[in-house]
């Protein structure tokens, strides 16, 4: 049996593999060619770079990282220009580290954890892949931190060689030319040729395409919220990839090997202006992304006999070119391309004008033609994103056209303004033009997708937004200043403006007013065209009021909202509180003005707060509050290890005056061990008698306590002793030395010349200590006993020294 054309193509390619893999065995051996590295090995072994065995330009090869597990913090490696990170899903997951890599930066991101503690390795080791885009030296280090340490790795040095010509280079081109592909030409086309390499593109896409199997990010993450239903503007999708997959989103392109263009139902007149506002969405693919779309203009003879074939080549051809020389392309049209894959082979050779720009793709404007496939000539006003066009985000993408100068403008987000003049004759061969969009994906492939927020001369409508102060009883206008607690009435008018019978109506018109945080809805204020609506037709949505839809007509033209807010009465100025509208329907979205609440500083006041010692001195430096007029303020009570809180002042809570200043004064004393009063007078009666026997006669009265307070931070055990300064002498000089006495818990001493303990104890608190406290009636404290013969009848007085002390009396 003779094997078919498709199995020696396999064959073939599986002998050029073998040969491939034992030249590069050679190549590793010999070190001549390749990517040769340089380890300077470095003396700190807790991160290392090295080399895997490595290949040449365009190939992937491998570098390892090597770091100790005493590492935590993040690990940065610089990718220099050249060099592109390969990054692969089943690389990235592992308990011990996670890798990320940013597009912008071109930084590599290692991030150890610690989920997997029971290893018994000291290192981890991890395998990066890398391809050269450019046969040349490249230097890479990694570093990370420990503690307040910065850890460099060792310098690994590459060399990058370009790869050696084929024997038979036309052949080597064209195999590397078709790993891409090109997809089927729809069988309704003018031609549905397939090239003879197909077969072999199959047998290569298992091998070396590794673009497009991953996305992180799909057509749903972050979905533009003002898009239109649109569904109803176009024609049916040509060829295969381009469908709605809502009314509002339009996929041109989910799988390989897909060829799709969509057209509008309606003409634009180039004799009137036009404006297109849209997004894009580009897939998620990287620099794997394949093969773009574009948004064309055209005037295509075929749409009014047979519509259908309307559609360029696949691959480079994004569906709008042709991609040789008899291949189906766009008649009389314009092509503003999102090209994702760089094509500069020789048989796809019409990229090699542009530069590759690290495989993030370009934006340009390209004519359709006979033969697109051309070494130069075949794009202006060449844009080149820093980031990949195909990052998984949307883009707003709009145009316009000025008829009066005859010029066409576009831009997409992150780009600049390309503005270009052209002649409709010349370029469409009349003032008309059909709009849409192509696009073409083949061995590789990127999820494409547009939305509408704007369609082009639909409809002509306009939203106007004033302001007034109600309650300053301001006039209308787009700026008010006010004050907190203010009420500010906002007026939204919506017109329906498009005059043209064909232009259908404005249906399902919802007015949305955004307002910042600080304005507060009032209920119940709102009216639609002077009537009052309930509130519970309107719906708010965090910042967002959405009022009740309408449909605009020809007879109904222009509606007016009123409703009203308040300022937030503790809001604090000055800023400004800005508010954003628009009117959104199903065919047209109307953005309206933004108005502006100026509000105002609101007057202030100042606390001065201070906190002195017993000489007026301060302890700390003034503390000065700073509030708006008619605020209440609190000052803080503060403690200090060596002071004691004396007085707190009545208006260490008050409000703010405007233009006043308050002085706020704590007093504080040292922290002690003091005597805080003592009696000075201490009387026994005045009705003594001499008797035969021994007699004790309790304290009658005392003039004061006998008080102590400890306010010591280290509270200590202290005593409190009592001596006879002088002791008890009549007014004839008689004298009692022993009479005075102290009972203490049932224990008498006579109090004497010499000092004797009366009370001791520890101080739980700051609070004073009364030693007073329970002489009276009858219980311990100071007696006078007289013993017989001892006293003579005449009046007796003596003096107490007390003294404190701060340790036991024995010691």
């Amino acid at each position: 049996m003779t094997p078919k054309k498709s199995q020696w193509l396999s064959i073939l390619f599986i002998i050029f593999s073998i040969f491939i893999i034992i030249g590069l065995n050679l190549n590793n051996v010999d070190g001549e060619k390749g990517v040769q590295a340089e380890q300077q090995k470095s003396e700190n072994l807790l991160l290392q770079l090295e080399s895997l065995p490595l290949q040449q330009v365009n190939q992937t090869f491998q570098i390892q990282l090597i770091y100790s597990r005493k590492l935590t913090e993040e690990i940065k490696l610089k990718v220099p220009d050249g060099l592109e990170y390969q990054p692969l899903p089943e690389k990235q997951d592992d308990s011990n580290y996670i890798v990320n890599f940013d597009y912008t930066t071109r930084e590599v991101t290692i991030v150890p954890t610690r989920e997997n503690e029971a290893t018994q390795e000291s290192s981890q080791t991890i395998a990066l892949d890398f391809k050269a885009t450019a046969a040349t030296n490249y230097s890479l280090q990694a570093v990370t931190s420990d503690e307040q340490t910065t850890i460099v790795s060792n310098s690994l040095q590459l060399t990058v060689e370009a790869n050696e010509p084929a024997q038979d280079e036309s052949n080597s081109e064209k195999e590397a030319d078709n790993q891409e592909g090109e997809a089927p030409t729809p069988p309704d086309t003018e031609t549905a040729e397939k090239d003879a390499t197909e077969d072999l593109d199959n047998q290569l896409d298992l091998n070396l395409n590794t673009r497009s199997l991953y996305n992180a990010r799909s057509i749903e993450t972050n979905k533009p919220e003002d898009r239109l239903i649109i569904k109803e503007k176009f024609r049916d999708p040509i060829g295969s990839g381009a469908k709605f997959i809502d009314p509002t989103i339009l996929q041109m392109s989910d799988a390989k090997s897909q060829l799709g263009s969509i057209w509008s139902k309606n003409k634009l007149d180039l004799k009137k202006n036009f404006a297109l506002k849209s997004y894009v969405y580009l897939g998620d693919s990287k620099a794997s992304a394949a093969d773009g779309i574009t948004f064309t203009l055209q005037n295509d003879e075929r749409m009014e006999t047979n519509p259908n074939s309307v559609i360029g080549s696949g691959g480079m051809g994004l569906g709008s070119y042709s991609s040789a020389s008899g291949k189906p392309y766009v008649h009389r049209g314009l092509s503003v391309e999102f090209d994702t894959y760089y094509n500069n082979g020789s048989s796809n050779r019409m990229d090699r004008e542009v530069d590759k720009n690290g495989g993030r793709g370009h934006v340009a404007v390209v004519k359709p033609k006979s033969n697109n496939n051309n070494y130069s000539g075949e794009h202006s006003h060449i844009q080149y994103p820093s980031d990949y066009l195909s990052n998984g985000t949307w883009r707003s993408f709009v145009v316009t056209w000025d008829s009066a100068t005859n010029q066409l403008s576009y831009q997409l987000e992150g780009l600049d303004k390309v503005t270009f003049g052209i002649n409709p004759q010349t370029e469409f061969g009349g003032d008309s033009v059909y709009w849409g969009f192509t696009s073409s994906t083949g061995g590789s492939y990127a999820q494409n997708a547009i939305a509408i927020s704007e369609l082009p001369q639909e409809i002509d409508a306009n939203q106007e937004v004033t302001i007034k102060n109600s309650t300053s009883n301001t006039v209308l206008a787009t700026e008010q200043e006010a004050n907190a607690g203010d009420v500010i009435e906002y007026h939204i008018k919506n017109s329906y403006l498009s005059e043209e019978e064909w232009i259908a109506d404005w249906t399902n018109v919802v007015s949305i007013a955004t307002l910042p945080d600080g304005l507060t809805y009032q209920p119940g204020s709102a009216t639609i065209d002077g009537k009052p609506i309930a509130d519970s037709s309107i719906t708010i949505n965090g910042s967002n009021i959405l009022f009740p839809k309408m449909n605009f007509t020809k007879t109904q033209r222009h509606q007016e909202i009123v409703f009203k807010v308040q300022v937030d009465k503790n809001l604090k100025g000055p800023q400004d509180l800005t508010s954003t509208f628009k009117a959104k329907g199903d065919n047209y979205i109307a953005e309206g003005n933004s108005v502006i609440v100026h509000l105002l500083e609101q007057p202030t006041g100042e606390v001065i707060v201070q906190y002195l010692d017993e000489e007026n001195k301060p302890i700390i430096n003034d503390i000065h509050l700073k509030g708006y007029s008619g605020e209440e303020y609190q000052a803080e009570r503060k403690e200090f290890p060596d002071y004691l809180l004396v007085d707190i002042p009545e208006n260490e809570k008050g409000i703010y005056r405007d233009g006043e200043i308050t002085n706020v004064i704590y007093k504080y004393k040292m922290r002690a061990l003091e005597f805080i009063s003592a009696p000075s007078k201490i009387d026994f009666g005045e009705d003594l008698t001499i008797t035969s026997k021994p007699k004790t006669y309790p304290l009658t009265a005392m003039d004061g306590k006998l008080t102590v307070q400890d306010t010591r931070a280290d509270k200590k055990s202290w005593t409190v002793t009592a001596k006879m300064k002088k002791v008890l002498t009549s007014t004839g000089n008689q004298v009692l030395p022993n009479a005075v006495q102290y009972t203490r818990q049932g224990q008498t001493s006579i109090i004497n010349s010499a000092a004797t303990v009366i009370f001791e104890t520890v101080s739980p608190n700051d609070e004073a200590v009364d030693v007073s406290d329970n002489w009276f009636p009858n219980g311990d404290g100071l007696s006078l006993k007289i013993n017989p013969g001892e006293a003579y009848s005449e009046a007796y007085n003596g003096t107490i020294n007390w003294t404190l002390q701060n340790t036991p009396a024995n010691q």
